[in-house]
């Protein structure tokens, strides 16, 4: 394996067993019951397949390492399955409990399909709220806080010691206006952190629980556009506080430049195309506003010197140089700038305005143009080949394409799918210094795989006599890329349906439920359903969500590559570097949960229905 970003993980025999599990409620308090379900499922190198049945052993550890239930040799259900409960004793310790999944058949392998959350707390007899004055701020503008702390049975709550915190954050800027969809707008400055605005902690709310606060925004600030930030914190008779906040957007320009490409790639000597966009404040498009338009091409220029001894170190140099320019009035659409590239390679894009005020604003873009010709790549010593994702994950059914930077033109490359195995392999001639490799994404590709690519060189030159070093030899580079597929494909899809759509308390609530393929060309297998009637309150205080009770977000995540590349050109003497005294000798280098005062217990639980 030459890629340091992808390392191999090699497992045996059921080395790639996946569990996952829930409960009923997901957090409890000492003396409840734990209604738990989980499910072993295995993998092949294209799906998920059934575990062995029988064999395992269940041992649920509190927060102080000791068991607190436990079960042995168990065996699963036909659906890969296995439910139960136990009772959490009045003493027991507070905080996680970890259930402990291990197997006869698997010596020394443990897995973790769940852990739940035991805690023991007060409600708060307040609520607090904060409102401010504005919805959008800008550079010295003076924001007023109104902080209200108001008692569950109604009336205020009176005389609290109060805190305000006042944070000013960056954050990206995505119109949602339908002609900027798209467009990318540079709003982020390195050198510019998180900063607190206003804080004040001397604060009280008055007898009728209320407290106004007021501030004034710096004209110093260097953020661009960000969310504001203000938090209230009441403190109760027992020392805690009880904090509610309220955001509100921020421009520190009233003119936003946008870009957007009309394609991924870029064809040398043929006409291009970008498109520009210039918003306001509220993200709307503005017309007649200036854009400047700068494209630069990347050079780079590459040297083997003799270092000391007799080992040739590559220097590399980079110039960005001017390629073409536009000059562009704004409009209420999208406007244009065209250019052709003269030569394939890397292309910088810059787009530079001023708003009302004469502060500036830019936004860059970076593509690529493919083409015939040679392009210089800066390699890092190695043998690593450099793959380019057009997007980081896709769906199935879509095409998947990647951006390959060939250091030998004209050479043949070997192109692998892997995940546990290799899934899919073709050998492929690159014939220029930037290719495109293209790979359907077809269902067991879910949820993600491996893209290998191996490009060889023949020998360039002879050998130089034996005293020197062999720079013609053969050579080989070999790179990796990980894309997820993140699609529902293989997901049920449940409906269910009530007899009533309000009930009051103590009324017979009567469900029908349908459940089956999202797709129809998925093979057809017996359904087991788990139900879990959930108090809205309750639900509210999972850090999850919905997701703790998702087996699909659970199962469907992409598990290490399971299976290593390499190259026999490695074996040759000649390509092992005998170098003199002086050469380099290389190195090694290379959730909180948020409680609500509310507290209820499930009202109907069944974690099997066939």
């Amino acid at each position: 394996m030459y890629d340091l970003n992808v390392y191999p993980y090699m497992r045996k025999k059921y080395g790639h067993i996946r569990t996952w599990g829930t409960t009923a409620q997901g957090v409890y308090k000492v003396g409840d019951t734990v209604q738990y379900k989980f499910f072993v499922r295995d993998q092949s190198n294209e799906r998920l397949v059934p575990a062995p049945r029988e064999g395992y052993s269940l041992e649920v550890t509190d927060p102080m390492g000791k068991v607190a239930h436990e079960v042995e040799n168990l065996s699963l259900s036909e659906f890969g399955a296995y439910h139960g409960e136990f009772t959490i004793p009045k003493n027991a310790p507070v905080g996680w409990y970890d259930f402990k999944l291990s197997a006869q058949f698997k010596n020394h392998a443990r897995w973790y399909p769940l852990r739940v959350l035991v805690s023991d707390f007060t409600p708060s007899p307040f609520r607090v709220r904060t409102e401010l004055n504005g919805e959008l701020f800008h550079v010295g503008d003076k924001v007023t806080v109104n902080t209200a702390a108001t008692l569950h049975a109604g009336g205020p709550y009176v005389n609290a010691q109060t805190r305000i915190n006042a944070t000013l954050s960056q954050q990206d800027l995505q119109p949602s206006h339908p002609q900027a969809k798209g467009f990318w707008f540079d709003v982020y400055l390195d050198e510019v952190n998180d900063q607190t605005v206003f804080s004040a902690d001397d604060k009280k709310v008055d007898d009728k629980g209320q407290l106004q606060t007021s501030f004034t925004l710096s004209e110093d600030s260097k953020v661009l556009y960000g969310k504001l930030m203000v938090e209230s914190a009441v403190r109760d008779d027992r020392g805690k506080q009880v904090a509610n906040s309220s955001t509100a957007r921020y421009v520190g320009r009233d003119r936003f430049v946008g870009l957007k490409e009309t394609s991924w790639l870029l064809t040398a000597r043929q006409e291009a195309k970008v498109l520009l966009l210039v918003v306001d404040e509220h993200g709307n498009p503005i017309a007649d506003t200036d854009i400047d338009v700068n494209i630069e091409r990347r050079i780079t220029k590459a040297s083997r010197v003799k270092g000391a001894g007799n080992a040739y170190l590559t220097h590399y140099e980079h110039q960005w140089v001017n390629a073409a320019s536009c000059q562009a009035k704004s409009e209420v659409t999208a406007s244009s700038c065209s250019f052709v590239p003269d030569k394939a390679g890397s292309y910088k894009i810059t787009a530079n305005i001023k708003d009302s005020k004469g502060r500036s604003h830019s936004t860059e873009l970076r593509q690529w143009a493919v083409g015939k010709g040679y392009v210089m790549w800066e390699t890092a010593p190695g043998h690593g080949l450099e793959i380019v994702p057009e997007q980081e994950n896709y769906k199935v059914g879509e095409t998947a394409r990647y951006l390959v930077k060939n250091p030998y033109p004209g050479a043949q490359a070997l192109i692998t799918v892997e995940r546990l195995g290799t899934i899919k392999s073709w050998v492929q001639s690159l014939e220029n210094s930037m290719e495109i490799i293209e790979i359907p994404v077809e269902p067991d590709y879910v949820p993600g795989f491996f893209v290998s690519v191996t490009v060889m060189s023949p020998r360039v030159d002879k050998p130089i006599d034996k005293n020197q070093v062999d720079l013609g030899k053969p050579a080989f580079r070999m790179g990796y890329v990980q894309t997820d597929v993140k699609d529902p494909y293989k997901e049920l899809v449940v409906d269910i349906k009530t007899d009533k759509p309000v009930y009051k308390p103590r009324e017979q609530v009567t469900i029908d439920l349908q459940a089956q393929p999202r797709h129809a060309d998925m093979r057809k297998q017996p359904i087991e359903l788990a139900v879990t009637v959930l108090d809205e309150s309750v639900f509210d205080l999972l850090a999850q969500g919905r997701a703790y009770f998702d087996p699909y977000k659970g199962f469907y995540s992409l598990s290490d590559l399971d299976m290593a590349n390499f190259s026999m050109l490695m074996r040759l003497v000649g390509r092992i570097k005998f170098e003199k005294k002086g050469a380099n000798a290389g190195g090694d280098g290379g959730a909180g949960l948020s409680m609500r005062s509310l507290f209820k217990y499930v009202s109907y639980w069944n974690p099997s229905i066939k």
